[in-house]
């Protein structure tokens, strides 16, 4: 069974694809603020990304590292603690009108005796960000069926891991780095 969209043109996921001789080049919304009169307004700006053609990425590789880049920019969470959120991190407060995520933090996580938790702890107080970043939040969780957000390996729902040496585990600093580099030129 294949992704729904197979990778080509989907309303329901915002992914655009069109073949150029150089390679495929990928459509992608991102979120910005547009200054008009005096106001500053929330906006949406449509870009087209090409992966060099040394580099072999996958729509969902591309999707997930847009995500990365709203979701570490607009919520003041570190790299290594937005690598590693999970499903359901995102809810909408009603009586706040408030967009709250929740993580483990890294940095200074100890137990009781004052070792290092390398498993981080959970945060007793979680970001408040804004709907753009619940927005690639809830695309992420629609992308695959991954307990992390920015697994290792993006692949569909419809597939099935096999032969992935780190299975399940987010993705490093490194490779989130590469996955960057790849994004921008």
């Amino acid at each position: 069974m294949t992704q729904h969209c197979a990778g080509r043109s989907c309303a329901r996921c915002g992914l655009r694809r069109q073949r150029t001789p150089e390679g495929w080049l990928y459509k992608v919304s991102v979120p910005a603020w547009a200054n008009t009169d005096g106001r500053v307004e929330p906006a949406w700006y449509t870009v087209w990304v090409q992966a060099p053609a040394h580099v072999k990425r996958t729509p969902g590789t591309l999707l997930s590292t847009a995500c990365f880049v709203i979701v570490s920019y607009l919520s003041g969470a570190r790299p290594g603690e937005v690598l590693n959120l999970r499903r359901g991190c995102v809810e909408h407060d009603t009586a706040s009108e408030l967009w709250l995520m929740t993580g483990r933090h890294y940095k200074n996580a100890v137990d009781a005796d004052g070792n290092k938790l390398p498993a981080g702890a959970p945060r007793r107080d979680p970001w408040v960000v804004i709907a753009p970043v619940a927005r690639a939040v809830a695309a992420l969780e629609r992308l695959h069926p991954h307990p992390l957000l920015f697994p290792n390996r993006v692949t569909p729902h419809q597939q099935h891991l096999r032969d992935i040496k780190r299975r399940g585990e987010a993705r490093t600093d490194g490779q989130i780095a590469r996955d960057l580099a790849a994004f921008v030129t």
